[in-house]
């Protein structure tokens, strides 16, 4: 009995090592993509260890440079700086060339507040175009937070895996809530263009407008997203202001929406009553509701209706028929 126990127990070694190649996790590593720690970034024939060495070393004359990804990479957060004029500011072009940055938790920001996996202050223009920057589950709690003039093109934010790490195991007073908002525009402007998608954690926030984090930021701000937007966002929309108080605010705060796919669709207000005569204009798209969310009849552009399908909960917005 010993015996055949003993080989028994002898062929279930043999065999599951083999089992284990034989049902490809071999393969799986073989063809996992290959991420670069370090020496990533190119500007013309120049190699920079991280983003960020390659964004210092831009000129601040407004001289369009390209920052190319030179494969899958992982890395820290990138600060652009605040430009001191019109003729003095950084115009930067991220070109991932297909390629992915997973941001990891060493973020950038304000002192005492760096929660931002990119921060892109004022008087910048910066381009982000064919790729795909992806929150880690604990890296920042908002990836883009945006001052600058910034344009999306073919290009994916994505902050659908990011988690929450309650306040115990994070050693922290609070808990630690990861992926708050994928885009997040306090001033300058936001525009979409081509297959560029929003990608909000679960019950989260895709993109704000928030008017007012400070006088300096009173010219206010703008999203743009055309017809020419081909993409997709998913998540919550909001709407707000901050302290400083300048009546009429909302015509400084404009979200124009003319094209592409959103889904979980819902424009929420983010301070007391700043949904009230909100400058929203809605002339193109499709929208699947969030759950118990209305469609926002009203801030269809003049002349446009929203359709809803007669099998699901998606609406069409169009020119309303003559």
């Amino acid at each position: 009995m010993k015996k055949r126990l003993f080989s028994l127990v002898l062929a279930l070694v043999l065999i599951i090592p083999i089992s284990f190649g034989l049902f490809g996790c071999d393969e799986v590593e073989e063809n996992a993509p290959t991420v670069l720690e370090n020496n990533f970034a190119m500007i013309g024939n120049t190699t920079y260890a991280t983003l960020q060495e390659a964004v210092n070393a831009v000129p601040k004359d407004g001289t369009e440079t390209t920052i190319k990804l030179v494969g899958n990479a992982r890395g820290g957060g990138v600060k652009v700086n605040e430009n001191e004029s019109t003729t003095e500011f950084q115009n930067i072009v991220f070109d991932f060339g297909g390629n992915t940055y997973y941001m990891n938790n060493q973020t950038v920001g304000s002192t005492g507040t760096e929660t931002n996996g990119f921060q892109l202050l004022k008087g910048g223009v910066v381009k982000f175009k064919n790729g795909k920057l992806e929150n880690m589950p604990t890296g920042a709690k908002i990836m883009l937070q945006n001052y600058s003039d910034l344009t999306l093109e073919n290009f994916t934010v994505d902050n659908s895996k990011s988690i929450t790490v309650d306040k115990e195991t994070a050693g922290t007073t609070k808990d630690q809530v990861y992926g708050q908002y994928a885009v997040s525009n306090n001033y300058g402007s936001l525009t979409l263009k081509g297959d560029t998608n929003i990608l909000a954690r679960r019950d989260h926030v895709a993109f704000d407008l928030w008017y007012g984090l400070k006088s300096s930021y009173s010219a206010g701000l703008s999203v743009n997203i055309g017809e020419d937007f081909t993409g997709h966002v998913d998540g919550i929309i909001e709407y707000g202001k901050g302290s400083y108080n300048n009546d009429g605010w909302q015509n400084l705060t404009a979200l124009t929406i003319a094209g592409g796919e959103f889904t979980n669709f819902k424009i929420v207000a983010s301070s007391t009553n700043s949904l009230d005569g909100a400058n929203i204009k809605i002339k193109g798209g499709t929208y699947n509701l969030a759950e118990n969310y209305t469609f926002p009849e009203q801030f269809l552009e003049e002349g446009y209706t929203a359709q809803k399908n007669s099998t699901t909960n998606v609406y069409s917005v169009s020119r309303s028929q003559a």
